[in-house]
């Protein structure tokens, strides 16, 4: 297999959360491809939702399982938002007497 073209460093680098439509998943690639002028965004989605595995039209630009793959362009992702963490506890308060 050929070699993928150049990764960029842009709004989504490689290991950022995003959703798609609904669905989740991670950026694997970031950068210029042979198959389409511009910049890329390969992620490996959460589901076998895809429409490869990293590759297209004999090029690899990142490993993950089959139909996990999808490439688009930046803006049809968001970044995934950070979980939230569990609210705190009240503090306990003395007993009224």
């Amino acid at each position: 297999m050929a070699a993928a073209m150049e990764s960029g460093k842009g709004e989504f680098p490689v290991g950022t959360r995003v959703v798609i439509s609904g669905l989740a998943g991670t950026v694997k690639f970031e950068g210029t491809t042979k198959f389409a002028a511009g910049i890329w965004v390969g992620v490996e989605l959460d589901l076998e939702k895809g429409k490869n595995d990293g590759s297209i039209q004999g090029v690899k630009y990142f490993e993950c399982k089959t139909k996990h793959g999808i490439f688009l362009r930046p803006d049809a992702l968001r970044k995934q938002p950070p979980p939230q963490a569990a609210a705190p506890a009240p503090a306990p308060t003395p007993d009224a007497a």
